[in-house]
């Protein structure tokens, strides 16, 4: 039994036995005297209906009387003021107006007092009210002396019983009641205890779970009553809890990839700072080398002096390219680049940039493949598509195998098309596949002037695709890597 359904048994069986024993001590002590005041209050009640009687009206209320004596019990004696009796109960007239009769003096207590006076109380200056005991008999009596207003004078005694053998069998009744209703009582009890804190506990079982997080179970109490409407709120409670911490869970999920976010961006800026640096301090070493030869005369021939001119020539377009590169790529992350979008033939452009490659191809021994297929518009930005495609080649060139494979193709969707680039070689690593497109990142470790490569090219290519919401990445196939951009198809054809 749960410790609230046993406190709640153990209330209501001390209810019951509170309940029987204060009606046994009621009866043990207080009912003979709320007896005995009873009678006494009849004794004065009747005394002061028979004091409102004038010297001449007895015989006229002789049925009065009698009707008092039998409804009392009692027996009346009425005494005019020379102490001769003129009433008593043992006498009734034979007939309405007659007589009354001598008296019959057996039945009118002896002078002497054979009884044995218990109490007497005075309750005022002519009325008396004493409780005598017949030691004899054994039998009780309440009687009252009292003088008329008329001058007659009353007597009044009603036999009272001993009240001591009525409280020992109520008592023994009352006994008798508590261990038949205490009995009830356990059974009541049980049964109330049960279905009264059946709910309590179902509702204490459930606000543990939601303590644990656990709001899966509900409460279901239908009653109307203020169970039900407690029920009702832990409910709404649960909902609203369960709700609030999916939310809070939500948004520290978020908070937890914002701040890993911040961590990487970071991370990129100090690479960033790094890659920069490292790329602009060798040809700012060059040129600074190179002028100071030519400051200092060292290069006394006309063509020591061109060679070194076109050193710092060279590393200086270098530099205004890779400063273009960062400043285009910068203006497309933060979105203030203007996309010039219009519709032009795909496939041209595909042949004007691949022809761009002719020497690079045939310096590195490739034979470029292109399926051109059908002619098709789209719409986007010509030069940011020619960028991305250039980029895509020189990808390709430097990735490319032994096999010299490289091949362009185009798939046309309902609404879109895709621009593919194939290159022959070894399959980009799945960890490195986020990367490649993170500025100054290459897939090889060593960095060499002579290829001129810096590592933004696929940088530039998702920010413009970014910027165009549009997607890219590239394909692992078995036998190479394959890139791919989207344009929108146009809606019209030249």
């Amino acid at each position: 039994m749960s410790p609230i359904r046993r406190k709640l048994f153990l209330q209501i069986l001390a209810v019951i036995l509170f309940i029987i024993s204060a009606l046994w001590l009621a009866n043990t002590f207080m009912l003979e005297p709320y007896y005995m005041k009873t009678k006494k209050d009849q004794l004065i009640k009747a005394r002061n209906s028979i004091n409102s009687f004038g010297v001449s009206d007895y015989q006229e209320k002789v049925d009065f009387l009698v009707d008092m004596g039998n409804e009392l019990n009692a027996m009346i004696l009425i005494f005019n003021g020379s102490g001769d009796p003129i009433y008593t109960t043992h006498l009734i007239p034979q007939e309405p107006g007659g007589f009354v009769p001598g008296i019959d003096t057996r039945r009118i207590p002896p002078s002497r007092k054979p009884l044995e006076t218990v109490y007497s109380e005075k309750i005022d200056s002519g009325t008396e009210i004493e409780l005598a005991i017949d030691r004899m008999g054994e039998q009780r009596f309440l009687s009252l002396k009292s003088r008329l207003d008329n001058g007659f004078t009353l007597h009044m005694s009603i036999p009272v019983s001993s009240i001591e053998s009525s409280v020992s069998v109520v008592n023994g009744f009352l006994l008798v009641v508590g261990l038949v209703s205490s009995a009830l009582a356990l059974v009541i009890a049980l049964i109330i205890s049960r279905r009264f804190t059946g709910s309590i506990l179902h509702m204490n079982r459930i606000t543990r779970k939601m303590k644990d997080l656990d709001f899966s179970e509900k409460c279901e109490i239908k009653s109307k009553d203020e169970f039900g409407q407690l029920a009702g709120s832990i409910d709404d409670l649960s909902e609203s809890l369960d709700a609030t911490l999916k939310e809070l869970s939500q948004k520290n999920e978020a908070l937890k990839k914002e701040i890993e976010h911040k961590k990487a961006v970071e991370e990129m800026r100090k690479q960033f700072i790094t890659n920069v640096s490292h790329e602009l301090k060798t040809p700012l070493s060059l040129i600074q080398g190179y002028a100071e030869g030519l400051e200092l005369n060292i290069a006394s021939s006309d063509e020591k002096r061109n060679f070194y001119c076109g050193v710092i020539k060279e590393e200086t377009a270098k530099m205004g390219r890779l400063v273009k590169d960062l400043l285009d790529l910068s203006m497309m992350e933060t979105g203030n680049l203007t996309l010039y979008k219009s519709e032009f033939c795909v496939d041209e452009l595909i042949k004007r940039v691949t022809g761009k490659f002719e020497k690079v191809f045939l310096k590195n021994g490739i034979e470029p493949k292109y399926a051109e297929g059908e002619r098709t518009v789209v719409y986007a930005d010509s030069f940011r598509t020619e960028q991305i495609l250039t980029n895509y080649l020189n990808n390709a060139v430097y990735h490319v195998d032994e096999r010299k494979e490289i091949f362009v193709r185009k798939e046309i969707q309902e609404n879109s098309v895709i621009v593919r680039v194939f290159n022959s070689g070894r399959n980009i690593p799945e960890e490195e596949s986020e990367k490649i497109w993170t500025s100054f990142y290459r897939t090889d470790s060593a960095r060499t002037r002579e290829e001129e490569r810096y590592g933004i090219g696929l940088s530039i290519v998702k920010a413009i695709c970014d910027l165009d919401g549009k997607s890219c990445g590239f394909v692992n196939l078995p036998d190479g890597v394959e890139f791919f951009f989207e344009l929108e198809k146009a809606k019209t054809s030249d």
